[in-house]
């Protein structure tokens, strides 16, 4: 009996160091996986397979484009003559900053319901899509709706109603098409992915040119 309790050490002295081969031949699961940064999940519509930035001179760039490609097709089209109750000079700015100049348009259901919201939703999924947060993103389109009223339709008054519906549609658009777009990246079906640029073309186009690749769903 002495001798087998004297033996007990070196036994467990033996399996100690079996269990620490063992463990040192089989990769540990972080090992298994591949040597990349730990994703950013703060929001689910933004995970990628490495860190990412919220990129806020681009979405100032990219809203510029939108007010000027806005503003030419609205100096060339003859038929807003209608509303040009103004005149393009500081008086029609300085009536607007003062509140002089505010009123609510009565323009036609295609305008006021579908080319303001469409406006809207450029101007939040561009900042959206530069991954900043959904208020943030609120403010630029509202920033920009009332830029453009204020200084893109010059001639005009500046409308209530638009300054208000159009980053309120652009929100209530946009943002459940960022969440579907991204909803498609996360997909495993190369087909699947393909609708990201359809459903939020914005977001697609920024993560391909920042080279960011989302994480995949689970199989």
């Amino acid at each position: 009996m002495r001798s087998s309790f004297a033996q007990l050490p070196f036994a467990a002295a033996v399996l100690v160091a079996a269990e620490a081969t063992a463990s040192a031949a089989e990769p540990s699961t972080s090992e298994r996986r591949e040597d990349r940064p730990a994703p950013v999940l703060d929001e689910p519509a933004f995970r990628y397979t490495r860190p990412y930035e919220k990129d806020y001179l681009r979405t100032v760039v990219e809203e510029a484009i939108i007010l000027g490609a806005g503003f030419t097709q609205y100096s060339f089209d003859k038929s807003n003559e209608a509303d040009w109750d103004l005149a393009p000079e500081w008086s029609s700015l300085q009536s607007k900053l003062t509140f002089e100049s505010l009123t609510y348009d009565n323009n036609n259901f295609d305008t006021n319901w579908l080319t303001h919201p469409l406006a809207g939703w450029a101007y939040y999924s561009a900042a959206r899509s530069n991954r900043l947060s959904l208020p943030a993103s609120f403010l630029f389109a509202f920033g920009a709706s009332t830029l453009w009223e204020v200084l893109g339709e010059i001639r005009e008054h500046a409308a209530i109603n638009d300054i208000i519906a159009t980053p309120v549609t652009g929100l209530a658009i946009g943002e459940p098409m960022l969440q579907l777009g991204a909803l498609a990246q996360r997909s495993r079906s190369p087909v699947t992915r393909a609708f990201a640029w359809v459903l939020s073309p914005f977001k697609a186009a920024h993560d391909a040119i920042d080279g960011l690749e989302t994480e995949r769903a689970p199989a």
